[in-house]
Parts: structure tokens; sequence; C-alpha cells
């Protein structure tokens, strides 16, 4: 039996802002205009980030229980009627 993984304050804030980018960047608008991620992140006010980051946190960090590691795709309700499915893989 795999033993949990215990993830910092700092790993975890990394991970959720990857996924945050990640959703961001399969945003039909920013695709369209053709910004490169970090430039469309950094044009979203500290509220818009907030309000990302805390509806991807509420979905993303149950998945890192120990329970739920057999776990290995995620879709994210993005609250406008579109998903994003992300593929994890948990390795020791």
């Amino acid at each position: 039996m795999l033993a949990g993984m215990r993830f910092t304050e700092h790993e975890l804030t990394a991970a959720l802002t990857g996924a945050a980018k990640s959703v961001l960047a399969s945003r039909k608008d920013v695709r369209k205009r053709g910004l490169d991620i970090d430039t469309a992140w950094e044009a979203m006010s500290r509220y818009e980030r907030f309000q990302m980051l805390d509806a991807l946190g509420d979905q993303i960090l149950p998945v890192l229980q120990p329970a739920a590691k057999s776990c290995k795709t995620l879709t994210l309700s993005l609250g406008d009627g579109a998903t994003h499915t992300t593929q994890f893989s948990f390795t020791k």
C-alpha cells in the first residue's frame, strides 16, 4: 500500500496556478488573440486570478487527498457551461 503524499503550501499553490493557466489557455478568447499564457495571466486583475484559483481549489484539492489517488482524470466545471479535463499522474 502506498503512503499518502504530503504537499507544502507552496507546492499546492504552484499546482493550482499551473492548472489555472491551463484552463486560461483553453479559453477561446485567449487562443483567438494568440496571447502568451503568462501575459494573459498577468493581464488579469488580482481578483480575477483569485476567483479562478478559488474555484479550481474547490475541485482539485480533494483529488490530492490520499483516498483519491486512483483518480487519473479530473473534469473541471468552469461555471459558464464549459469544462476542462486534466490528466493527473501520481508518482513516488
